[in-house]
């Protein structure tokens, strides 16, 4: 089957121009043949396995697909002369095997292209060759067999679907072409390892789609620099889900269908003289011609700079399946673009992040939209180095966001947690990239203690009894606390002579969490959390004697709000951690400590509680525990 190429792409006035121009180029008629790629050597066996056997492990069969007259093979992706679609190492085919009478030896079944090159016996041809193991040897006959590439992205019988993407790379790779054979007769597929038990499937794959091939005649580059996106906006759907039946190629349908294809290129193209230098778009045909007020509309994006063509009219013109048509692209006017840039650096919530919002102060919106908030999750789940760009042409738009503040959120499964940043000054620049850090479920530092706050931590020889709580920071609690500026906090348990005063702290609730302890639990959800955090003891003595006693450390979460007295018995804690040093300070907070919690949510604090240990005895100590850096994390879900 040969694909046929025509050229257009000027506007009906100045038509006349352009057919001068295209005499003096030639008439460019490309036939895309249903082939693979000459490779003279090729290294390893026809079947990796060895002989299939009926055994557990089943038995390895393969085809060889060549052309119908001894020629090239079928291909899947357009080559780098653009006369040809060839397979890649790796790609997939999905097989159909009808025995007499209707029944099904096999469906769906996916060979993979195991390698290319010329036969060795036989015609002197290319051949593309495929294997895949069956559960058993197929029975000796004539099969009808019926192939299509890609592997369907659903298949329910001989009803496959596949997804035409809206965006492509040019180069009509990464099962952009979508290509059906019908139906093809052959014997079983055999068990074997030599070249002569592979069968020759006769199948010649039909081509779904229209391609267009955007090229950019020699002096035509008014960017002045190569086109590295285009694009395509048509009057009818030409991307979507592709349904269609195997038995029969003319029975594919679009839903779900877009209008604009996008061609991220993976090579960009700049003026040519033979128009060697190309992108590719694969379409879904049209469907029949169009009308006098049908256009295609046409924007370029080189590295700074944008075009937008003059509407191409289409009255009359129909792209129809299995064919190319050559798009010239010769922009008149180009503008310089402004964008700015947010990439994804960093996680620290514990899960992957689904979704950023960016927002803007209260009056101000993104350029392009009448919205303070730009949201990005077209990605799905984001990963590290993910980036969003938002273009502007309106220079007074991209310089009003100097200075600006922003507010993004991380939106993941279970959690929304927030970062601050502020744009820098867009003066004489026409790009900026800021960095995205999804921030921890929660962090403390101290560092916005402005002053010295003591509350009933500091050592005395009496000091019974239970204190009330003292609120510091934002949301922050502790009875028997206090605080330097800028650095760390810090709780004193308390320990005379027949009695030990316990010290408490208290985090605000955990509002990066999306839903409360009993909410995650009505959706089968435990949340547990790694709690990591840096601390060191001390101690002060007085009275009779020496009483060389440690600190007991019980650390937990609470569900009180306010300020919690220093014997309030609110809250969960685990085991008694034990710790008896005398180094720590408000500037020396050198040990670091994780914990788990578990059955976690918006509604909880997180708690340490501390104990002198009990001695009786003359005399007294104050512990101190010594608390920096909080790190809190997502720790999984059960």
């Amino acid at each position: 089957m040969c694909i046929f190429a025509t050229a257009f792409g000027v506007p009906p006035y100045r038509m006349k121009g352009f057919i001068r121009r295209i005499a003096r180029i030639g008439s460019f008629i490309a036939c895309i043949v249903a082939s693979c790629a000459s490779l003279h050597s090729c290294v390893g066996d026809i079947f990796p396995d060895g002989p299939g056997t009926a055994s557990v492990k089943g038995v390895t069969v393969g085809f060889s697909l060549a052309g119908n007259t001894g020629g090239p093979a079928t291909r899947t992706a357009i080559n780098e002369n653009a006369d040809g679609f060839e397979w890649t190492l790796g790609d997939k085919v999905s097989v159909w095997a009808r025995v007499p009478g209707g029944n099904f030896a096999f469906s769906n079944q996916i060979f993979k292209l195991y390698k290319r090159g010329l036969l060795t016996t036989g015609e002197n041809g290319e051949m593309a060759y495929f294997t895949s193991t069956l559960s058993q040897e197929m029975a000796r006959g004539t099969y009808s067999y019926f192939l299509c590439y890609p592997t369907p992205e659903t298949v329910s019988g001989t009803s496959v679907s596949f997804k035409l993407p809206s965006v492509q790379d040019g180069r009509a790779s990464g099962g952009v072409d979508i290509t059906l054979s019908g139906e093809t007769e052959g014997s079983e597929l055999k068990a074997g390892n030599g070249e002569e038990d592979i069968i020759p499937l006769n199948a010649g794959m039909k081509h779904l789609l229209h391609f267009f091939r955007f090229y950019i005649p020699q002096g035509g580059n008014i960017l002045g620099e190569p086109v590295e996106k285009i694009v395509l906006t048509m009057p009818r759907n030409i991307a979507g889900t592709v349904n269609a039946d195997v038995t029969s190629p003319s029975s594919a349908t679009l839903a779900d269908g877009v209008k604009t294809v996008t061609l991220e290129l993976s090579t960009p193209i700049d003026a040519t003289v033979d128009m060697r230098k190309y992108a590719v778009a694969g379409v879904f045909p049209s469907g029949g011609e169009y009308g006098p007020d049908d256009f295609m509309e046409i924007e370029l994006f080189s590295a700074t700079r944008h075009s937008r063509l003059e509407p191409i009219a289409l009255d009359g013109r129909s792209f129809d399946a299995g064919h190319v048509t050559g798009v010239m692209l010769r922009p008149e006017s180009a503008e310089d673009y402004f964008e700015i840039s947010f990439r994804l650096d960093g996680n620290r919530i514990g899960q992957d992040v689904d979704k950023i919002s960016l927002t803007l102060p209260s009056g101000s919106v993104w350029p392009g939209t009448n919205s303070s908030t730009y949201v990005w999750d077209e990605a799905g789940v984001m990963r590290l180095g993910d980036m969003v760009t938002i273009r502007t042409y309106s220079r007074d738009a991209y310089r009003a966001l100097s200075g600006k503040a922003v507010i993004a959120g991380f939106e993941s499964e279970d959690a929304l947690v927030y970062q601050n940043l502020t744009i820098p000054d867009l003066s004489g620049i026409n790009k900026t990239l800021q960095i995205l850090n999804a921030p921890y479920l929660f962090f403390e530092d101290f560092s916005g203690i402005a002053g010295e706050f003591h509350s009933y931590d500091k050592h005395a020889t009496s000091n019974p009894g239970d204190k009330d709580g003292y609120q510091f920071l934002n949301g922050w609690s502790g009875a028997r606390v206090g605080g330097y500026p800028g650095t760390s906090i810090r709780i004193g348990a308390h320990r005379e002579s027949l009695a030990t005063y316990p010290a408490r702290c208290d985090s605000p609730f955990l509002s990066g969490l999306k839903k409360n302890a009993a909410g995650f639990s009505s959706e089968g959800k435990s949340i547990s959390l790694n709690v990591t955090f840096n601390y060191s003891m001390n101690r002060e003595s007085g009275g009779i004697g020496t009483a060389d006693v440690g600190m007991e450390l019980y650390f937990g979460y609470s569900t009180k709000s306010g300020a919690i007295s220093s014997q309030d018995s609110n809250g969960s804690y685990g085991g008694k951690i034990y710790m008896k040093e005398f180094t720590g300070s408000f500037t020396s907070i050198e040990n670091e400590m994780t914990q788990v919690l578990t059955g976690m949510g918006n509604d909880r604090r997180i708690s340490w509680k501390t104990y002198c240990e009990y001695n009786i005895g003359p005399n007294n100590n104050t512990c101190f525990l010594y608390l920096d850096n909080i790190r809190v994390s997502i720790a999984g879900n059960r």
